[in-house]
C-alpha cells in the first residue's frame, strides 16, 4: 500500500504542495477538493477516477521567445503548429468545468505571458473562484503597469524558470534570454503585490540543475 502512495507524491508532490499553500491563502474553494480522497483511493487500486479532477491544465499557447534545448518548443519539434488559444474557446471551457475545478495550470509547451489575452484569462478564472498557476521565463513583465495588471488579475502562483545565477550560465540553457530582465520582472511583481496589498501570486523559482550550472545552486 505504501509504494503507490510514494509514487503518487513523487509524481504530484509539487501540485499537492501548491494546493496546500493556496488553501492557507484562501485562494482555493475547499469544497471543490472533496473528490480528491475518492480519486486518490481509486488510483491506489489502479482504477479510473470516479469524479472530475479538481485540477485542469490548459496550454493557452505553444509559442515561446526562448530556445531552451530541453524543451520541444525550444528545439522546434512541435511540428510547426504554433498559435494561441482563442479567448472564446478558453471561456467556453471554463464555463463547462468551473463548478468542480479548484486550480487551472496555464502552461505546458509555451510561454503563457506571450498570449495577448493571458491576463484576461486569469481574471476569468478568478471570477469563477479558480486558482491559477503559470510557469514563465520572466521576460514579459517589463513594466510596473504590466506587473500590476498581472497581480490585480488574481494570479495565484507564478513559477519563474531561472537556471543560472549569472548571465553566462543562464544563457547557456535559456538561449536568447536575459537574466537582468527576468530579475527586473520579478521585482516589478513583488512591488505590485505591495502596492495592491496582495499576498499573491506566490513566486516560485525553478532551477534545473545541470553540469554547467551545478556550481551556482
Amino acid at each position: 500500500m505504501l509504494q503507490p502512495v510514494r509514487e503518487f507524491f513523487n509524481r504530484h508532490g509539487q501540485t499537492v504542495n501548491v494546493l496546500g499553500r493556496l488553501l492557507l491563502f484562501r485562494q482555493i474553494d475547499i469544497r471543490r477538493l472533496a473528490g480528491v480522497p475518492v480519486n486518490l483511493l481509486a488510483s491506489l487500486f489502479n482504477r479510473p477516477p470516479p469524479l472530475p479532477p479538481p485540477v485542469i491544465q490548459v496550454d493557452i499557447t505553444d509559442m515561446c521567445n526562448l530556445r531552451c534545448p530541453g524543451c520541444l518548443t525550444g528545439m522546434g519539434w512541435n511540428n510547426g503548429h504554433q498559435g494561441m488559444m482563442p479567448y472564446e474557446t478558453f471561456a467556453s471551457l471554463i464555463d463547462e468545468v468551473a463548478r468542480y475545478t479548484a486550480l487551472a495550470v496555464l502552461y505546458n509547451s509555451g510561454e503563457p505571458l506571450l498570449h495577448t489575452a493571458a491576463v484576461d484569462m486569469i481574471r476569468l478564472l478568478t471570477a469563477n473562484a479558480i486558482a491559477s498557476i503559470i510557469s514563465t521565463n520572466g521576460h514579459f513583465v517589463r513594466t510596473p503597469a504590466e506587473a500590476e495588471a498581472l497581480v490585480a488579475s488574481g494570479l495565484s502562483v507564478m513559477v519563474v524558470s531561472l537556471s543560472g545565477a549569472t548571465q553566462e550560465t543562464y544563457a547557456h540553457y535559456h538561449r536568447g534570454g536575459r537574466l537582468d530582465q527576468v530579475l527586473s520582472g520579478v521585482r516589478h511583481v513583488r512591488q505590485a503585490r505591495k502596492t495592491l496589498k496582495k499576498k499573491t501570486p506566490l513566486i516560485i523559482f525553478r532551477f534545473l540543475v545541470m553540469d554547467h550550472n551545478r556550481h551556482e545552486t
